[in-house]
């Protein structure tokens, strides 16, 4: 009877929407990830709704979320709000996109990416739903003006591993990898030929430890939950601070692709300052 209802209420107020005054097409985003599209991208006028989680630690745009309506993914509160246009990224699911599409609401998908040029293509296909075009291409261009910086940058000699408060580590064809080896860096992954999101090899590690750990979420709330993780060996404290870390904010890693450039960009400032200092001190 409710979904009925919202069907119902949706069907007689959606022609209204077209002697709005608003210029630009409303939007709700389905779940924390896109989000960020929509806050990277939507005026604030033009979002009617945000996931719950978008003023969470683990959403980069947390600030930008302050202030702007949440909603959560059911038909009944979205045909409430009626917006033009869903974003979504891995919320919702086929039943309330059908639902939606037929009450004359553009569904559009951002999917986790793990390259900046399927990101760029991520930012046009929204932007474009939202009538920010220039904006869309705006980041497109800093995000592969930024990237080539990066690139252009002389490599470093230097093996880094991934480590998260649950004792994973990051291997080849993962965003963190990518993320890496944009900041100069090989990966334990490349090294050691791991695949995914594997454990933490410990033994291989301390018989050949990498250069630099880096390490991720550890300022989430969740990483004092993880009291059984590998990451609290004995052996895995021992590395971390016999060795340089950089500690990544989980809100940089935590939607696939979207922040790699930005992620780069602080791994490896932070790395060449720590190299620089250690230098110095040994001058």
């Amino acid at each position: 009877m409710k979904l009925r209802a919202a069907l119902i209420a949706a069907s007689l107020f959606a022609p209204l929407k077209a002697f709005g005054s608003e210029a630009l097409p409303s939007v709700v985003s389905l779940d924390y990830c896109a989000d960020q599209y929509v806050l990277a991208l939507g005026d604030a006028g033009q979002i009617k709704g945000l996931s719950r989680e978008s003023r969470m630690p683990h959403s980069f745009y947390r600030d930008r979320a302050m202030g702007l309506p949440q909603t959560g993914a059911s038909i009944e509160e979205i045909l409430g709000i009626a917006p033009d246009v869903v974003v979504t990224t891995w919320g919702g699911g086929p039943r309330l996109f059908s639902h939606l599409r037929t009450q004359g609401i553009e569904v559009v998908r951002a999917p986790y990416e793990d390259s900046i040029a399927q990101v760029a293509a991520n930012l046009t296909h929204v932007g474009a739903a939202l009538d920010r075009v220039d904006r869309a291409q705006e980041l497109a261009d800093d995000l592969r003006l930024r990237q080539a910086r990066l690139e252009a940058k002389p490599g470093l000699a230097l093996t880094a591993a991934y480590l998260t408060p649950g004792g994973v580590t990051a291997g080849r064809g993962t965003t963190v990898d990518t993320t890496l080896r944009l900041a100069g860096f090989r990966t334990l992954g490349e090294e050691m030929a791991l695949d995914g999101w594997p454990g933490f090899p410990l033994e291989q590690a301390l018989r050949q430890p990498p250069d630099v750990f880096v390490t991720g979420f550890y300022d989430q709330p969740s990483a004092q939950e993880a009291h059984w993780s590998l990451a609290r060996h004995a052996s895995v404290r021992s590395l971390l601070q016999n060795h340089l870390r950089i500690d990544v904010p989980g809100r940089y890693l935590s939607c696939n692709g979207l922040f790699i450039v930005d992620a780069a960009e602080l791994i490896r400032s932070q790395t060449d300052e720590a190299l620089q200092r250690e230098k110095e001190e040994a001058q």
